[in-house]
């Protein structure tokens, strides 16, 4: 009569795919939920940057300044731009739109052709702003931040101090630093040279084809921004509705959660009794099956059925 309990055995399949369902549903909620939430942070981005570039033709020139860029030499797409509003907004009284332009690019493939990582990259532009914004260039921010987040930082100013005043003659680190301590060295003067020159000694336009985990990363987590802002711009296309259906579904779904469970343990508790109406089922379902079995065999099936209750707990 063992062959009788496979007929018994076949709401497990069921189960499984029940299983399946939720675990595809969870998942379509993953992606709608992670959509949404880049769909939101580039929203706040945008509008950033809308407002510190104040005109919708200087905002669409450099949202594309930020993209090709972020394409060029595999930088966070985000982060640069997140970056580079802060940096706009100190740099742009101070530098031409050109020089804003390429002291950002200049700084982005350097950390690039190093291999920095999307903090350090974002520590080099901080140490920028506070120069841009103090006007001159302090000690402090080139070697206790600059310097250490992009190596070679303080050398290349020490060529850009040069190429601008070529009176000074074998201009050494020692000599640039008493300068910086004078209050010599003017930010909007020599950083758009010092970008140069870094990005020089770094081989960065040499470097844009080397491939590093960072850049990778950054890629694909920019293909990710791209189909997103693709998607925001598009209510016509098809996948554009498929996922704004989604965020729409799973906010719908997070809803009625909450009005049917009203807290962790009840929804526990719920999904513990489908798990034992589900397993009393398929227990009546074998005992009837080997109801013509004699007493000892009932006795033996009944106690295997409880050792297997007893490992799944």
């Amino acid at each position: 009569n063992v062959g009788n309990y496979k007929s018994a055995f076949n709401g497990l399949g069921g189960a499984l795919s029940q299983l399946g369902f939720i675990g595809g549903a969870a998942g379509v909620m993953a992606l709608g939920m992670k959509a949404f939430d880049t769909s939101k942070e580039l929203q706040s981005l945008n509008l950033a940057l809308l407002s510190v570039t104040e005109t919708q033709a200087n905002f669409i020139e450099q949202q594309s300044f930020l993209s090709r860029i972020s394409e060029k030499y595999g930088a966070d797409l985000k982060g640069l731009t997140a970056q580079y509003v802060s940096f706009y907004v100190s740099a742009k009284d101070k530098l031409s739109g050109s020089e804003i332009q390429g002291l950002f690019e200049d700084i982005a493939k350097s950390g690039s052709a190093l291999g920095l990582s999307n903090d350090s990259l974002k520590r080099s532009f901080v140490a920028l702003n506070q120069m841009l914004s103090k006007g001159t260039v302090a000690s402090e921010e080139l070697r206790g931040q600059l310097a250490e987040a992009m190596p070679g930082a303080v050398q290349a100013m020490v060529k850009a101090v040069q190429k601008l005043h070529p009176e000074i003659k074998d201009l050494n680190e020692k000599g640039l630093f008493e300068m910086i301590k004078a209050g010599k060295i003017l930010a909007s003067e020599v950083l758009p040279e010092t970008g140069r020159q870094l990005a020089i000694m770094t081989g960065a336009d040499k470097a844009e084809g080397v491939i590093t985990l960072t850049k990778l990363t950054n890629q694909l987590g920019n293909a990710w921004t791209r189909m997103i802002t693709a998607v925001n711009n598009s209510d016509s296309s098809g996948f554009g509705k498929f996922v704004k259906g989604i965020v729409s579904g799973v906010t719908t779904i997070l809803d009625l959660t909450g009005q049917l469970f009203q807290n962790e343990e009840q929804l526990q508790n719920t999904f513990k009794n489908i798990g034992k109406n589900q397993g009393i089922n398929e227990y009546q379902a074998i005992m009837k099956n080997i109801s013509g079995t004699t007493k000892e065999q009932q006795e033996i099936t009944k106690k295997a059925l409880l050792e297997r209750e007893r490992e799944a707990i």
